[in-house]
């Protein structure tokens, strides 16, 4: 019996010590693995479609690939700075003084750990100026100037037509446009920059039709963000409701009061009266010392674009001179 209790004393202090050996060189705990991970490079670069087409300023947004950290953003080479602002992964930088030429925004993000990501970067849309976004036109169309950079090509998108990008001019200058009645003026390459004007329809335009085309620039096989021309071409004049108070015909009276109106709203009306020239007028249109003899009214509506619409007509005889005595005689 004592030679086991012996061995059993044995066992537990080699138990003892190696358990305080393995403490022992076990050493302390091990940190958490330190994060060398950068950032995604910002992406998704978008505009605003109000805003591409103002010739003074616009505002790129951006998407970040998480949240935190510094966020920096630059316009062309200049010093990074702050970005406009940044929520959450989403971001937008606006800025100004835009020439249409070779212009880009970069975006960079350092996480808390100080990885920085690669530079996320985007060319600026081509510039309209005076170009149309939205509203409604009338018979004169519009013009407006596209400045974009030289070193770039124009690319041109028609909404109504296929829908894809294509170079705005082939080789010998002839343009798609076309199709869609939008004349242009190629411009003369100046500082980096080439401005031509387009001119839509004007006399032969549509009676009533939608435009929408898009531009971008690519340079060195990299897109640019869009701008966009939108508006509405209306050539159509109101329609003037048939005339009332029309007097009858003959008539011994040498006034008249004619009423008159139209189903469009915010129109003003012109008047002739005997195929003389049309002056403005309003309802009812009030005649005096109308001589005798046949008379006619033309009455038109024009909306707030300009455009006259086809004219309602009244007609009538005033006759005021008596017959003459009837001749009696006798047999």
């Amino acid at each position: 019996m004592p030679a086991v209790r012996t061995s059993r004393k044995l066992l537990a202090s080699l138990s003892s010590f190696a358990v305080i050996c393995s403490l022992a060189f076990a050493g302390p705990a091990l940190a958490d693995d330190p994060d060398t991970t950068a950032p995604d490079a910002p992406s998704s670069f978008t505009a605003e479609a109000a805003l591409v087409s103002n010739p003074l300023s616009t505002t790129v947004d951006f998407t970040l690939s998480e949240e935190g950290g510094t966020v920096e953003c630059r316009f062309n080479d200049g010093a990074w700075g702050a970005c406009t602002s940044v929520v959450g992964t989403a971001g937008k930088f606006t800025v100004t003084d835009l020439t249409g030429g070779e212009q880009s925004i970069s975006v960079r993000q350092t996480d808390e750990a100080n990885n920085t990501s690669n530079v996320g970067s985007v060319y600026l849309a081509p510039k309209l100026i005076d170009g149309p976004v939205g509203g409604t036109v009338g018979s004169g169309g519009v013009a407006f100037e596209v400045a974009y950079a030289s070193r770039g090509v124009l690319w041109c998108e028609i909404a109504s037509m296929r829908a894809e990008f294509r170079p705005c001019f082939d080789a010998t200058g002839i343009s798609y446009l076309s199709a869609v009645r939008l004349a242009f003026t190629r411009g003369v390459p100046a500082d980096g920059v080439t401005t031509d004007t387009f001119t839509s329809c004007s006399p032969n335009c549509p009676a009533i039709e939608s435009y929408t085309v898009n531009y971008k620039q690519v340079i060195d096989g990299k897109d640019s963000l869009v701008s966009k021309a939108t508006w509405v071409q209306d050539t159509t004049g109101p329609y003037t409701s048939a005339l009332t108070g029309t007097p009858a015909s003959p008539t011994n009276s040498r006034s008249a009061s004619i009423d008159f109106a139209s189903e469009e709203a915010n129109v003003t009306f012109e008047c002739s009266l005997d195929s003389g020239a049309y002056t403005a007028c309003t309802s009812p249109k009030v005649l005096s010392n109308l001589p005798d003899g046949a008379h006619r009214l033309d009455v038109r509506a024009v909306d707030a674009l300009g455009n006259a619409g086809s004219p309602s007509l009244a007609t009538w005889t005033v006759d005021t001179t008596a017959p003459a005595a009837p001749t009696v005689t006798s047999p």
